[in-house]
């Protein structure tokens, strides 16, 4: 049912409170109200995206260009499911994984914890079976699979919140302080337009993105004079993307045997033996099938420098056996604590300093994309299935471009999941070091980002926090 900040002052304590509601959030209200609790759900924003509410999402970036903060992610019933592509993988095995060569990688949780939830992840998401991801034959290399969602949290799942008996949602009410005693969350400062109050749970999950996570936890323990992360060193960093760019074009014969999805895309990755002898990060290489106009200026590029392949690739694809394709890319960034969320010395309207994000790509960044590209052109080169050109910035010290499509809005990390409260934030349950009642849902707990979109993820990790939060009440 939805509710209003006066219905809730006075209100006994919930059994939980999650607060946002994006895929972490509604899928953490949809496992614990199966459970019989009751659930408090806060959103920021409303029923859907508003000029207003999308204002307060606003903030600086410092480093590599990168998207306006508030048109990459959405504070409306939903979060960003309102405008998500509905791409889903889960991640690889390797990427949980402690890495040579790679600092601060590795997750103290690995696959096998989040492979029981995807039948349910499954059936939020409304995907059919998973399919094989084969490898290619004599290379290195993978085909990598994607299914895509249709699913928008908040319109497919508010009719069940909204008439539940168990679950209260208050909509336009923001967070504005967590209040904690030292050990425990002791409750919420809340605003629902301009009226402030307080709410009480027994539990308490953070689940407001992979930028306002972070944001919301420093702004709390610097008004909670260090007492509610007691050990912030990497509060707010680690943050990652997937950078998404250009890396070149390719003429491909159609014996090359690569699978199409219905997005005419195909897609092929690392696979980790490449990944372990040249200590490279995760990539997702995206074969994007073009028209006439692109396979015939391929081929023209091709013919200044092997006119005879050009001509012989040229009747390949007037007889129907062969086509261009573009070579993007979507891939793993190296955790770096220099990449972080801090607070800007600016308020929003509700008195709370706006995030102020630094973003840098390195060299490493741009290595792991490098050789994933060149091991494929030489699989299509050797196999001769056709060739691949790279863009000259990719293989030079030409820096990345900052007219491209830059990032995915996969915001990762900040409130990184590890081992001990020195090296993260959370443990690997997702609570919050140092206090008993207090975790983190989202993609901000990623110790490291892989390449798959995250949010497949995500909730997995939602319904894993619910399976324990329901098994540790009742222990």
């Amino acid at each position: 049912m939805k509710v209003s900040v006066e219905q809730l002052a006075g209100a006994p304590p919930f059994d939980y409170c999650i607060v946002g509601s994006g895929p972490a959030g509604i899928t953490l209200a949809l496992a614990l109200e199966d459970a019989g609790k009751r659930i408090l759900l806060l959103e920021g924003g409303g029923e859907s995206p508003s000029a207003a509410g999308q204002e307060l999402y606003r903030g600086e970036t410092l480093g590599h260009v990168y998207r306006p903060l508030d048109s990459c992610r959405i504070r409306a019933f939903g979060g960003s499911s309102n405008g998500w592509g509905g791409w889903c993988r889960p991640l690889d095995a390797v990427d949980f994984a402690a890495r040579p060569g790679l600092p601060d990688s590795g997750w103290p949780i690995d696959r096998r914890d989040l492979e029981p939830y995807a039948t349910r992840a499954d059936e939020l998401f409304g995907l059919g079976p998973a399919e094989d991801e084969p490898p290619l034959p004599g290379a290195p290399l993978k085909q990598s699979r994607f299914r895509y969602s249709t699913v928008n949290f908040g319109q497919r799942y508010k009719e069940r919140l909204f008439t539940s008996a168990n679950v209260a949602v208050a909509l336009d009410t923001s967070l504005l302080a967590i209040l904690s005693d030292g050990t425990a969350v002791t409750g919420l400062q809340v605003d629902a337009g301009g009226k402030r109050g307080s709410v009480a749970a027994r539990c308490y999950i953070l689940a407001t993105g992979g930028i306002e996570n972070s944001r919301l936890l420093l702004w709390s323990n610097q008004l909670a004079q260090g007492v509610l992360i007691r050990r912030p060193a990497t509060l707010g960093r680690y943050w990652m993307e997937h950078p998404h760019f250009t890396l070149g074009e390719t003429l491909l014969r159609q014996r090359a045997g690569l699978h199409f999805d219905e997005k005419n895309v195909g897609f092929v990755s690392p696979a980790p033996e490449l990944m372990a002898r040249k200590q490279l990060l995760n990539c997702g290489l995206r074969i994007i099938r073009g028209g006439e106009v692109e396979a015939l200026a391929s081929i023209r590029r091709l013919a200044r420098v092997a006119p005879r392949l050009a001509a012989t690739l040229l009747r390949d694809y007037r007889q129907g056996q062969g086509y261009g394709a573009l070579l993007r890319a979507s891939w793993e960034q190296r955790p770096r604590a220099e990449n972080r969320v801090t607070l800007a010395p600016d308020k929003d309207r509700l008195g709370i300093p706006r995030v102020r994000l630094y973003w840098t790509l390195d060299d490493e960044d741009k290595r792991s994309a490098l050789e994933s590209a060149r091991c494929l052109g030489r699989y299509i080169a050797d196999c001769d299935f056709g060739r691949l050109r790279l863009e000259h910035w990719l293989s030079t010290a030409d820096p990345f471009p900052d007219d491209d499509e830059l990032g995915g809005c996969h915001h990762m990390g900040g409130t990184r999941m590890a081992r001990t409260p020195e090296q993260g934030i959370v443990d690997r349950d997702c609570k919050v070091f140092g206090q008993r009642n207090l975790y983190i849902a989202g993609s901000s707990v990623f110790p490291s980002g892989g390449f798959a979109n995250p949010t497949y993820t995500i909730v997995q990790l939602a319904l894993r926090l619910a399976e324990h939060l329901e098994k540790r009440r009742n222990g």
